[in-house]
């Protein structure tokens, strides 16, 4: 396990590197997850870097189509979940442990994301799972998945041209 400054600088490099999502245009296997409680399904793309793949890098889709309203999670691995965007109406998310320095509110509802660079500085332990405990509002004008996954992969480098994604259909009728 590499020490929290080179995991650090790997990530800083990982997210600055243009990447390209692997298979993202074959035929979807959304899998059972591991929400409790939840019908979740996923769906997960190997991550490819200057022609390389690294098996612990990778974009994960997970989907909750049984849920009221639209809800999902966009998710980009670098061994550990580094940038997540989390699209849930109504769902609060408290910012506990914002960084000194940076305009964080206290408090966002609703679809929100993760990003690194508001995360970076209160990650101090890559043993274990790291937290992205900060997050902001997502823009409200993103309010379906394209939009939210097309502006995910703008914003962490993912070339994105064509893609056949879509959230799987509800499984159960009420």
């Amino acid at each position: 396990m590499p020490t929290v400054a080179e995991y650090l600088a790997t990530v800083d490099a990982y997210l600055a590197a243009r990447k390209q999502a692997i298979g993202i245009d074959a035929a979807q296997l959304w899998r059972e997850g591991r929400a409790v409680g939840e019908d979740e399904l996923v769906i997960k793309f190997p991550i490819e870097v200057a022609g390389e793949q690294a098996l612990t890098n990778s974009l994960v889709l997970s989907a909750f189509p049984d849920a009221d309203d639209l809800k999902f999670s966009i998710s980009l691995v670098c061994h550990w979940a580094v940038y997540r965007l989390d699209y849930e109406l109504g769902r609060a998310h408290a910012n506990n442990n914002r960084p000194h320095g940076l305009d964080i509110p206290a408090m966002v509802i609703g679809p929100h994301y993760h990003p690194w660079l508001q995360n970076r500085s209160t990650i101090h332990d890559v043993s274990t799972p790291i937290k992205l405990s900060v997050a902001l509002p997502l823009d409200v004008h993103i309010r379906q998945f394209d939009q939210a996954f097309r502006w995910f992969c703008q914003q962490t480098n993912i070339e994105l041209r064509d893609h056949e994604i879509e959230l799987p259909p509800r499984q159960r009728l009420l």
